[in-house]
């Protein structure tokens, strides 16, 4: 179990520019989420938060995960029963309205296990019992929930195409329970569980370095820096500290990474675009603010990979730009570091 945070304040978010998203990818927080809560003693720890209950006896909780099921090329579930209780936990960085109908296809594994290992007979005239499901979501992508809450439940019946079918309830139903576990969310249940709240107090110390520029390898080492030394899943870190950093960068998932710096810089551009054109019409504001929009966006990216340690070449082939004109760029920005965006944009020309 994780030490108590010192008292210092220093849980706090890393103080970032405002209204600029960063996206920590959602691969690395789906591996390093399962490593830290794949522990018995912290498992028990985040089911007793959510249940309300007080187990003690690790013992009494048996992992059972499903070791082919494997979404997006890594794993991001666990699974185990306590007291007949099967329990579905999931670390997810995108919100995805399928995972009820994911869960029932897991369900129905686990369940087939269940009677084979227990060698129930399901055809017999004695009614079989099976243990209690449960399936928990833990999100931490950057998208709100639609409702603007911090918790929601999905359901399997809300992908039925006859939702309003002339025989009434269906015979099928799954449903998910979704928790936001960013750092400032859900603090009733993070007070409940220490661990879950350092987790998400070391991904947000992560995003905050990021988001100020810094490459991500040494944010990252930063920020382990910083919660080893705050006591913030500091036995965890000092254990595999070589292991996690090395685990977020291999795992690093450069195409959300585009995705999400695109978004943000194309808003910067187009903002920045129609305040200039405000003084010459609304119409020809917005043409002038698409067009930095999409050229700001360029630049961002191009600045942000070549920053990342991405080649030319690499960089070239991501955003399908010219190599000679990101060769450019890159020269212009090494030789005049005091230019602004609008300068660097004036001397290339970017699709």
């Amino acid at each position: 179990m994780t030490e108590q945070v010192r008292k210092s304040g220093q849980d706090k978010q890393t103080k970032t520019a405002p209204g600029k998203t960063v996206f920590v990818q959602k691969k690395y927080r789906d591996a390093l989420f399962r490593k830290i809560f794949h522990q018995k003693d912290v498992l028990l720890e985040l089911y007793n938060a959510l249940s309300g209950n007080h187990y003690t006896d690790v013992s009494e909780l048996i992992i059972n995960t499903i070791d082919d099921v494997i979404y997006l090329g890594y794993k991001n579930d666990i699974s185990f029963i306590v007291r007949g209780t099967l329990s579905l936990y999931e670390h997810q960085g995108t919100l995805n309205p399928n995972m009820p109908l994911r869960g029932l296809i897991y369900f129905g594994k686990q369940y087939e296990g269940y009677i084979k290992q227990h060698s129930l007979n399901i055809y017999g005239k004695r009614q079989v019992m099976i243990p209690f499901p449960q399936y928990v979501i833990f999100y931490n992508g950057v998208d709100p929930f639609p409702s603007g809450e911090d918790y929601m439940e999905l359901h399997l019946s809300d992908a039925f195409i006859q939702s309003d079918h002339e025989h009434g309830k269906p015979c099928l139903e799954c449903t998910a329970r979704v928790y936001n576990i960013n750092y400032g969310h859900n603090k009733d249940l993070m007070k409940r569980c220490r661990t879950l709240e350092e987790y998400s107090i070391f991904i947000s110390r992560i995003s905050g370095y990021v988001r100020e520029d810094v490459p991500l390898k040494d944010a990252i080492d930063t920020a382990v820096q910083d919660c080893i030394r705050d006591h913030i899943l500091r036995d965890f870190l000092v254990k595999h500290r070589a292991e996690v950093v090395g685990m977020l960068l291999e795992e690093f998932d450069m195409e959300e990474y585009i995705k999400m710096e695109r978004r943000d810089s194309y808003a910067d551009g187009l903002e920045d675009g129609l305040s200039k054109g405000e003084a010459i019409g609304l119409s020809k504001g917005e043409a002038i603010g698409l067009s930095k929009g999409r050229q700001s966006e360029r630049l961002h990216l191009i600045f942000t990979l070549l920053k990342n340690g991405i080649s030319i070449e690499q960089c070239a082939s991501l955003i399908g730009e010219d190599p000679r004109i990101i060769a450019k760029i890159y020269q212009l920005s090494k030789n005049h570091p005091d230019w602004s965006e609008d300068e660097i944009l004036q001397s290339v020309s970017l699709k």
